[in-house]
């Protein structure tokens, strides 16, 4: 395995908690407590725990999108100073997220040219007009939507489509690292199938770092390499994938087996038992 390129240390997040009667000090709500865990260039790191472990809360503090509490995150062994515009656009070119819900993430009001290239343009990876079209072309065209009209807007397209949208805007400031917070829960589970194909080709193709952040146990079973199991705000377990399948060591990863429905025997060897699913461009 190579050196870590993400490094989560020892992060804690507590929230401020309302107080009775008004005056008396609350503790707060603990989000994170002393979470560790890393990620190595052309790894997945799957993150599986139930609604309320605190598993978009470790997302939203790698993002830098919520500043934690205790604890640090690295990348390349480097913090982000929050003080200097410079370090945090760094950051934001390193580290990249698709969100749960493609409708939500997506401006209405943008045009797909718009909300892929807009990155582009803030980071001055596009020379002008022509250039931002070009490259939000070839982009669309390696999520699987190369005939996609670039002037129209994302409630044109279904929602498998739109999620592809949302990856392909993630991928255009060429990030190392990728966070997918439950990027597929809202899709069909044919639509699923594909996006978790082409989030695995992707990731082959650029050398990403991936952690994929879910609930579904079998969804982050076929695409990870290491699995990290989350109760209550705290890391209860971490193996690797094949090994946590076979062994569980907590009882909430046993929980968590037991709730699956149909687990196949290889479901920790990646996804070539789904290449078969035609890749449907309007999915």
């Amino acid at each position: 395995m190579n050196a870590p390129l993400l490094q989560v240390r020892d992060l804690v997040k507590t929230y401020d908690a309302p107080s009775w009667p008004p005056g008396r000090r609350s503790p707060g709500v603990r989000a994170l407590d002393g979470v560790s865990v890393s990620a190595a260039a052309g790894e997945t790191l799957g993150v599986v725990g139930e609604s309320g472990c605190g598993k978009s809360t470790l997302a939203r503090c790698i993002l830098r999108l919520t500043e934690p509490s205790a604890g640090e995150v690295l990348i390349d062994g480097r913090r982000v100073d929050r003080r200097r515009r410079a370090d945090r656009l760094a950051w934001a070119r390193t580290v990249q997220i698709i969100f749960q819900d493609p409708q939500g993430s997506l401006d209405p009001r943008m045009s797909i040219a718009e909300s892929v290239g807009e990155g582009l343009v803030l980071h001055g990876l596009a020379r002008g007009r022509r250039d931002r079209d070009a490259q939000v072309a070839d982009l669309l065209a390696q999520v699987g939507l190369a005939d996609a009209d670039l002037s129209r807007r994302p409630h044109a397209y279904s929602g498998g489509q739109r999620q592809r949208i949302a990856i392909a805007r993630a991928l255009a400031v060429r990030p190392r690292l990728l966070v997918c917070d439950e990027a597929v829960s809202s899709l069909d589970v044919s639509v699923q199938a594909q996006v978790l194909n082409l989030l695995v080709d992707l990731q082959r193709r650029h050398g990403l770092a991936l952690v994929f952040i879910s609930h579904d146990l079998a969804a982050v079973a076929q695409v990870s390499d290491r699995v990290a199991v989350m109760q209550a705000g705290r890391l209860v377990e971490c193996q690797p994938t094949r090994e946590l399948l076979a062994r569980p060591a907590h009882p909430c990863t046993r929980a968590l087996l037991d709730a699956v429905p149909r687990m196949p025997d290889a479901i920790g060897l990646r996804l070539h038992r789904l290449e078969s699913v035609p890749q449907n461009e309007d999915a």
